[in-house]
């Protein structure tokens, strides 16, 4: 038996009550000291509450957690919870012997009532944070305050000491009783060594705070290294007051230790209009921000500066040497509101109809004259409503009439070119259609791509939408997929709905379900036979995204906003609505929203994502931008929207320019990163006897459609006698490269898009077709361009062996004609006489 304290009350009434007695015991050592007269001077220390708990007052008498339990925290033995952050509770049961609890009169003094009670209301009692490096932010701990069952807490206050900080609390002034709140904190190191600080808790249900201790370690490091690329920009010629083209520069983190960007600053005539390298920024190994820059020339001649990016790895900044020039010359500009026009699969010999393409001024003078280049291959363009709006000045707009006549059945592709006097640059628009023969069978998919985010072991389910357009019933082939990772990807039976045989004319469903096996990035094609011999193949590239656990991701349905001029000084009246959801299974709370950039103020974001820190699972919200320049002319920056713990997703902002907003991209699913697409994506160049040898150029246009930044690490051309322009090395070629893509690897902001210019002048003899690829770092591995050269058949000559596109009639015919020829006896000399054309 336990020997009884000659001072202590008699020990048999508190054994008689027993495990009832020993939870009233650990409640009166945890409760009771705001009408005891403590030291003001001394705070409540839970830590030291929780060993007070834990241990009897003296041997052989019974401690609070022989009656209330180990776990107070979670049991509620003896109705202990009523102690919680309630001192006059505790010291009222001692004083009336509650459970036999008297004897701790003798033993237990208000502060250790005051830090027992501590300890039951607050968990945990103290708080160590993970290794920080100095200038970075642990990821967050959470302290829970929590009421007694009898009594609330007035007067309710949170403050830190030290390298810590409360980023969010829902604790408010008046606590109702037997309620919980929640205060989130993170250690944010200002030099290296142990630290240490003190969350303190102020209310009326104890005299003195109760203090928490925190702690944590900022390792010695050694400073991380920094790279930029480009090192070098130049922007080329432009126009005094006419800014540049976006260029983009990226800081990467070459080393294992973390590097934080302290903050990027250009000098010249230069300027930051966007980007994610703001302060504060903490790149991680691998990790990558980018900065986005114009040259805006506010005098004639060469113009040089820097862009400085001060951050804590090694040499503290990195810079990169900006050049350009500029023309006193005011010039006009052209822009066009779409990157390019797919008219589809369109009957032969049909007219479609007409598609308008805004036409925009946005420099600085008068546009004068219009001279556009015909596209042919059945495209056809009106310029009657811009010729009669000439001349064109700053800041007005008209529409171009485009259609599309398939001379024959196939793929088509062409570039409508846009010049005139007074243009800095010409423009080119690519153009893409099919002719389709009405009875001919056809699948049509409702997307070409399908993006999946998974944690390992879980899975993630997106539906396709398969059309037959033919004019009977046909058998369904059945899709089968393949590639690299094609394991993690199944075709879903339950969710199929693709039977034996689809109608004419009708839809069916196809659900691909992603369950990865492993980190990381996961690839497959889906593909079936085509309906007719003539039709390629239908694929779908499927990309997976696989991390360890479930973690936050953010969408929008916009990559760039533009918005119409405002009076320098004062709002526009145009305000354009962002909706940004969460489409992952976890709530997340926001980590940064707000604009970047030198011109970030000019652009004021309201709505309901900006008044609420937490965006639940499968919640959306609004942001509500405004465009407020505080002086004349084109403004630029970027919206930032990142989730604690989860990718970032940018969205561009323009203003200052012609009111004609682009129009929305949709964002892909799986939002946080970057999506190549590329218009055309199937080039035909048309090989006839009357051009033989003569160069034909077209356009190919490439777009981040992501919301994150786009890394283009290559361009590779698999095809035979072609050619591929990047930036230009002839005047005319240089006057228009602010549009073309420099030569990799750079960088595409989202919404950012450029051109490069591909180049055919072979004959149809022996012509083959290939491809133009773009290696990017989006889930798909970048995008690519189909090459081919048709011949019409009605064109046809013997002189060559009558290349085309592989199916067509022509091709074949070609190539039984060659081989035939060289089986018959003195064939060659036949060759090399000239023939009437078929």
């Amino acid at each position: 038996m336990p020997r009884r304290d000659p001072t202590s009350p008699p020990a048999l009434p508190i054994r008689r009550v027993g495990q009832r007695g020993r939870l009233a015991a650990a409640l009166a050592a945890a409760v009771a000291l705001s009408t005891l007269h403590a030291d003001p001077a001394v705070a409540a220390d839970p830590a030291r509450g929780a060993l007070l708990f834990a241990s009897p007052p003296a041997p052989g008498l019974l401690g609070c957690a022989d009656c209330h339990s180990d776990n107070p925290i979670v049991n509620n033995f003896g109705n202990i919870w009523a102690g919680r952050n309630a001192i006059a509770l505790i010291d009222r049961a001692i004083q009336s012997n509650t459970g036999g609890m008297g004897y701790l009169r003798n033993y237990r003094s208000s502060a250790d009532l005051a830090d027992i009670a501590a300890y039951l209301g607050n968990s945990p009692g103290a708080v160590d944070f993970a290794s920080t490096p100095v200038g970075t932010r642990s990821s967050v701990r959470t302290v829970t305050v929590a009421t007694s069952t009898k009594t609330g807490a007035g007067g309710f206050s949170a403050s830190t000491e030290g390298d810590f900080q409360i980023v969010a609390s829902d604790c408010g002034v008046d606590r109702p009783r037997f309620s919980t709140c929640s205060i989130e904190l993170v250690f944010a190191p200002l030099a290296t060594g142990q630290r240490r600080g003190t969350l303190l808790l102020s209310h009326d249900a104890t005299p003195t705070p109760v203090r928490i201790a925190l702690a944590g370690v900022a390792p010695d490091r050694p400073p991380a290294v920094a790279s930029v690329s480009p090192q070098a920009i130049d922007f080329g010629a432009g126009a005094v007051g006419l800014p540049s083209r976006q260029r983009a520069v990226t800081l990467s983190n070459d080393s294992a230790e973390p590097l934080t960007v302290a903050g990027a600053a250009t000098d010249g005539d230069f300027a930051i209009v966007g980007g994610n390298c703001t302060a504060g920024t903490v790149l991680a190994r691998g990790e990558r921000c980018t900065v986005a820059l114009r040259f805006e020339a506010r005098s004639a001649g060469a113009a040089s500066g820097r862009l400085v990016v001060d951050h804590d790895g090694a040499g503290r900044r990195s810079v990169v040497a900006l050049d350009g020039r500029a023309e006193p010359l005011a010039a006009a500009r052209a822009r066009l509101d779409v990157d390019g026009l797919d008219f589809g699969a369109w009957p032969i010999e049909v007219a479609g109809p007409r598609t308008a393409v805004s036409l925009q001024n946005v420099g600085t003078a008068d546009w004068t004259s219009l001279d556009v280049g015909a596209p042919g291959s059945g495209f056809d363009v009106d310029t009657s409503l811009c010729r009669a709006a000439l001349p064109l000045r700053s800041g007005q707009s008209c529409a171009l009439q485009v259609s599309f006549t398939p001379p024959r059945p196939g793929r088509f592709s062409a570039t409508l070119r846009i010049g005139g006097a007074g243009l800095d640059a010409p423009v080119g628009l690519p153009l893409q259609g099919e002719g389709a023969d009405p009875a001919a069978a056809r699948w049509q998919v409702d997307r070409p791509r399908l993006l999946f985010d998974a944690a390992v072991g879980q899975s993630a389910m997106q539906e396709l939408i398969v059309r037959h357009t033919g004019a009977a019933p046909l058998a369904w082939p059945g899709a089968r997929l393949e590639g690299p990772q094609a394991g993690d990807f199944a075709i879903d039976p339950a969710g199929t709905t693709c039977g034996a045989v689809v109608a004419a004319g009708a839809t069916c469903r196809v659900v691909v379900r992603f369950t990865p096996g492993a980190l990381g990035q996961r690839r497959a094609r889906l593909q079936w036979p085509a309906a007719g011999a003539a039709a390629a193949p239908v694929a779908i590239e499927l990309a997976g995204r696989a991390t360890a656990s479930a973690s936050p991701r953010v969408a929008v349905d916009a990559v760039a906003l533009r918005f119409g001029p405002a009076p320098g000084g004062t709002a526009s009246a145009e305000v354009q609505r962002l909706t940004v959801r969460n489409p992952g299974t976890v709530d997340w709370r926001w980590a940064r929203l707000r604009t970047t950039g030198d011109h970030g103020g000019d652009f004021v974001p309201t709505g309901s994502c900006t008044s609420s820190a937490t965006l639940p699972a499968g919640a959306s919200c609004q942001i509500d931008l405004r465009f407020a320049p505080t002086v004349p002319g084109p403004r630029a920056a970027t919206l930032l929207l990142e989730p604690e713990g989860g990718q970032a997703a940018w969205v561009s902002l323009t203003g200052g320019g012609p009111a004609s907003p682009l129009p929305a991209l949709p964002a892909l699913h799986g939002a946080g990163a970057g999506a190549l697409v590329v218009l055309p994506d199937t080039l035909v160049f048309q090989a006839a006897p009357a051009t033989a040898g003569q160069a034909q150029t077209q356009t190919v246009r490439w777009r981040n459609q992501g919301n994150g930044v786009l890394r283009i690490g290559a361009f590779e051309l698999q095809a035979t006698g072609f050619g591929l322009a990047t930036t230009g090395t002839t005047p005319t070629a240089a006057a228009a490269a602010d549009d073309r893509c420099p030569a990799p690897p750079f960088d595409l902001l989202p919404g950012q898009a450029c051109s490069v210019v591909l180049s055919w002048s072979g004959t149809s003899a022996g012509a083959a077709g290939g491809r133009l690829s773009a290696l990017a770092d989006d889930p798909w591995g970048g995008a690519g361009v189909d090459i081919a050269v048709s011949e019409d058949p009605a064109q046809r000559s013997n002189v060559g062996t009558g290349g085309g596109v592989p199916g067509a009639v022509g091709w074949w015919l070609g190539l039984g004609l060659a081989v035939a020829a060289l089986a018959m006896p003195g064939a060659a000399a036949r060759r090399r006489r000239p023939r009437c054309s078929r």
